[in-house]
């Protein structure tokens, strides 16, 4: 009778470690999951605001780029058809902000679009606690900058989006992608 206990508890014991190891590994799967879809939700929706500049009559200043006063926290500005709350066209910014005493995040911010020269303030709101960082290269031709105030829009821009790896907090991990716009295409 003592081995029968013995040994329900050991099977009781294992069952019960094996529950708690796969609920943690499914915990963690889950914090996975939620990090790379919120990351591939802002490439696409970068993307897609990028591969559809807009291209006034009334203005010149299309595109505007500056580095970051910290490394990879670069801003950029643009007007685009495909904005993510207004109906029509908008002009938009992304930069990468912190609160006070809190991690850097990326930002988003949007303002209807006004025939005018020069970029519009509006309001930053938060767009994802997960990208922590931002470099945004321009291209023209062959040239690379890390920098845009020409009239016009780059032929190319390529973005890098850095994010904390979990495993080891202390290194940041990256997305590059690149787009070429096609200025007014919509969704397709």
């Amino acid at each position: 009778m003592l081995v029968t206990a013995a040994l329900v508890a050991l099977v009781l014991a294992l069952t019960g470690g094996a529950l708690l190891f796969t609920t943690r590994a499914a915990a963690k799967t889950r914090t996975m999951i939620y990090r790379q879809r919120d990351i591939a939700r802002v490439f696409a929706q970068m993307r897609q605001q990028l591969l559809n500049l807009y291209n006034s009559n009334h203005r010149k200043d299309y595109v505007l780029g500056n580095p970051g006063e910290m490394e990879n926290r670069d801003e950029i500005f643009f007007l685009t058809s495909t904005p993510l709350y207004s109906q029509s066209t908008a002009e938009v910014g992304y930069k990468i902000m912190s609160d006070e005493n809190g991690p850097p995040y990326l930002a988003y911010r949007e303002f209807p679009f006004v025939e005018k020269e020069g970029f519009a303030e509006s309001k930053w709101k938060p767009l994802s606690r997960q990208v922590e960082g931002m470099k945004v290269f321009y291209y023209q031709g062959d040239a690379k900058s890390d920098r845009w105030n020409n009239d016009g829009y780059p032929d190319k821009f390529e973005i890098t989006l850095f994010y904390r790896d979990k495993d080891d907090p202390e290194k940041l991990l990256d997305i590059t992608f690149e787009v070429v716009p096609a200025l007014g295409g919509g969704y397709w």
